[in-house]
């Protein structure tokens, strides 16, 4: 089978460059900046000069995504080829964690270089899941249909885009129409996938970057489950859009009886999710950074799988390659981009060297910075990753947290994957069910955690977020034994405002969008309050967290 064919190929590639990552990645580099010599940014920064890494790093730069923006711009609003020589195939639009949209030129050389390490993430993926051999897969989407750029190129999500334009040979093991991913309404967008995908009833993995985004699916049956039940029944699909071409749905009367009883019966969405998907094994989702409450959440509602991480990537590329089934993290790309390293400790020296992928320590931290065939010349991604292990001389990496998703009010450098976790623990040990939370410093020396979910005992689940974000944050412990800080603070917001609250940050468009990322420690100091006192949403009593013991005088 070619896709087959492929996918070998490319996994083969990147076990060659086990034994020869700084070859694979100098190639990568001076085949990029040749490529673009001719281009005004590669004029302005001698390209035709650069023979070798040392001449690149001293004409260009590291930049990070606010100095850069200008560059972007040109190539969005008046010169497409002002970065590359290639001009862009479409404009990937990306809100990141600040709600801003970017645009980055997807060009036929970055889409090659992207699919280099794709190919090999299947490959591993489904070696490591064997009934993926016999059943199909389904990956959410989010939609290209996002207009057109000033310089005539279309844009949208890169996602979509890609998913769009699938070739047959591989658009055969998907299931759900490219045109559901479009639909403006959400609720209608969800309910079509589950439909889409109950019609068929042998899927067997169900992928997206974000937990909560395969999550909607089940919620989007219960929300309207006697709808849907007549559908079965008739082989309909009941949404306000309608399809672009007549569908061909099966009428699923037994489904719809057993639907029907399961309803009788109590209304547990696993046992729901059994009946539709009677063959999932498996997720495919983001582990890392600010996604395991997500992943909780997940599966409450379909049942706990095994899960297999989406490859560490943003619309400006693919950074690592997944490659073992329920770990975070994978092997860095070196296949796809040209990658530097910050140590964190330099952050935020600008003269700080960087280091290449064949200098990673075991258990180092460090930032990203990447060059890349879009006209992405030592970006600095700002994403903060540890060095988990080696496969071969390649870094195994994980993604922890971006650098504005680290806060210090007194030094503790809190992360946003330390709240995630300690929030995490605190709900398993108090039986706490949260949709959506926050935690954001003030300037009073302790922070706030502003949630929205069922908690039965607030000041018990005050006193366990604090012990365990201590445990989990030590830089928070020593500031806390200190007395440079003081005990956190619990807030509840009103059932759905939190999430809208994300929602308006994130989403500054209506373009349906699959990677909702959710924010769990905010850099805004005092933003608790603000909330507070723009929205009435936030209750009045207020919980400090425990461990007077440990700090009391």
């Amino acid at each position: 089978m070619i896709s087959t064919l492929i996918k070998r190929y490319h996994h083969s590639r990147l076990t060659a460059a086990r034994t020869r990552v700084q070859a694979v990645q100098e190639k990568i580099l001076l085949d990029l900046v040749r490529a673009n010599r001719a281009t005004p940014f590669g004029r302005e920064h001698g390209f035709a000069g650069i023979r070798t890494l040392e001449q690149y790093r001293a004409a260009v730069p590291v930049r990070t995504s606010k100095e850069y923006a200008g560059y972007l711009r040109t190539v969005y609003e008046t010169d497409p080829c002002h970065l590359t020589a290639e001009r862009p195939l479409f404009f990937a639009m990306t809100a990141g964690s600040t709600g801003d949209y970017k645009y980055i030129p997807l060009t036929p050389s970055f889409k090659n270089a992207i699919n280099r390490s794709v190919f090999a993430f299947y490959h591993f993926f489904e070696s490591q899941c064997p009934e993926l051999a016999h059943h199909p897969i389904q990956f959410l989407v989010g939609s290209a249909e996002g207009g057109t750029a000033p310089v005539g190129i279309p844009q949208g999500f890169v996602s979509g885009f890609n998913y769009r334009n699938l070739p047959a040979f591989i658009r055969r093991k998907f299931i759900i129409p490219y045109w559901v991913f479009t639909l403006e309404n959400a609720d209608d967008r969800y309910y079509a996938m589950a439909r889409f995908l109950a019609a068929n009833g042998r899927v067997a993995a169900i992928g997206a970057f974000s937990p909560m985004n395969i999550a909607n699916i089940v919620n989007a049956v219960q929300a309207r489950l006697p709808v849907f039940i007549q559908d079965l029944e008739r082989g309909t699909l009941s949404i306000a859009t309608a399809p672009p071409a007549p569908l061909d749905l099966p009428r699923q009367t037994e489904l719809a009886r057993q639907v029907s009883d399961w309803q009788r019966a109590g209304n547990d969405p696993v046992a729901l999710t059994a009946l539709l998907f009677p063959h999932l094994k498996y997720f495919a989702c983001w582990l890392g950074g600010n996604m395991g409450h997500a992943r909780d959440n997940l599966f409450r509602i379909m049942g706990e799988k095994s899960v297999f991480e989406m490859p560490f990537s943003a619309s400006e590329g693919v950074f690592a390659v997944p490659h073992k089934l329920n770990e975070p993290g994978g092997i860095a790309a070196v296949t796809s981009h040209f990658l530097e390293y910050i140590p964190e400790d330099a952050i935020d020296d600008p003269a700080a060297p960087t280091l290449c992928a064949w200098e990673l320590e075991p258990g180092g931290t460090y930032y990203q910075v990447v060059s890349t065939q879009a006209g992405l010349y030592r970006y600095n991604m700002e994403d903060l990753i540890r060095v988990k292990d080696h496969w071969g001389g390649i870094p195994v990496v994980e993604f922890i947290s971006k650098k504005a998703r680290q806060i210090s009010i007194a030094n503790e450098r809190l992360n946003e994957n330390d709240v995630t976790e300690a929030c995490r623990i605190a709900c398993a040990q108090t039986g706490t069910l949260l949709k959506q939370f926050i935690m954001f410093p003030s300037r009073d020396g302790y922070y706030e955690m502003l949630v929205e979910g069922r908690i039965d005992d607030p000041q018990r689940f005050a006193d366990a977020m604090e012990q365990t974000l201590c445990n989990v944050a030590k830089g928070y412990d020593f500031e806390r034994e200190d007395r440079l800080l003081q005990p956190l603070r619990l807030l509840q917001a009103q059932d759905g405002q939190l999430s809208d609250y994300v929602h308006a940050r994130q989403f500054r468009s209506a373009l349906p969008s699959a990677q909702f990322k959710p924010i769990h420690l905010s850099n805004e100091f005092e933003g608790a309050r603000d909330f507070a006192i723009q929205s009435s949403h936030v209750a009045a009593d207020r919980y400090a967290g425990g461990l007077a013991s440990q700090v009391s005088a």
